[in-house]
């Protein structure tokens, strides 16, 4: 069973968007639209997990969700956890996901992963919400290194310039800021 949950219903459209979707793929026989609070609440026994968040342009929502589910078919992939989407308002942050564009996030989880099928899986995500202008979540499962980034973000060279203006010595940085914010 794919569930599809909504975090943010104070829209009665992205409500009625996610509704229709679950409709129109026909790949899920639940469908509830509330609160995240009040809809998905998981204890936290079995909390441990893997995830990889995608934003990607709201009006290519649909055609990322399209992806997911025929890269899941196609692959024979047995997830074992929803997939969650949310809406987010554009801002002006350098390099915010919604840097200049209203963004549509998908959230994939994996629980207690470990080993191949979670790697093959969050590849083979990544491969396919890049092209629809998909960027990963800061804070979550990603392959992608600076290059990819600074292809993502118009302000890129601005953000690098202001990371070198307050952190000339990477006093801040490790493995992980290293690999997508480069040296």
């Amino acid at each position: 069973v794919i569930q599809w949950t909504l975090s943010v219903t104070r829209s009665k459209a992205v409500a009625d968007f996610v509704n229709w979707a679950a409709k129109t793929f026909k790949f899920v026989d639940k469908v509830r639209v509330a609160r995240s609070d009040r809809i998905f609440v998981v204890p936290e026994r079995i909390a441990q997990h893997s995830e990889m968040e995608y934003a990607v342009p709201f009006d290519r929502c649909l055609d990322a969700l399209r992806e997911v589910r025929k890269l899941i078919i196609e692959e024979e992939i047995l997830t074992n956890h929803i997939v969650e989407i949310r809406g987010v308002q554009k801002d002006n942050f350098l390099i915010s996901n919604e840097y200049g564009q209203n963004m549509c996030h998908l959230s994939l989880c994996w629980y207690n992963a470990v080993g191949d099928d979670l790697q093959r899986y969050f590849a083979a995500v990544e491969q396919r919400l890049v092209p629809l202008g998909g960027r990963p979540h800061w804070g979550k499962w990603t392959y992608l290194h600076t290059d990819d980034f600074a292809q993502m973000y118009p302000e890129w060279a601005t953000f690098q310039k202001m990371r070198d203006r307050f952190d000339p010595k990477r006093v801040f940085a490790n493995d992980w800021t290293q690999q997508v914010f480069g040296r």
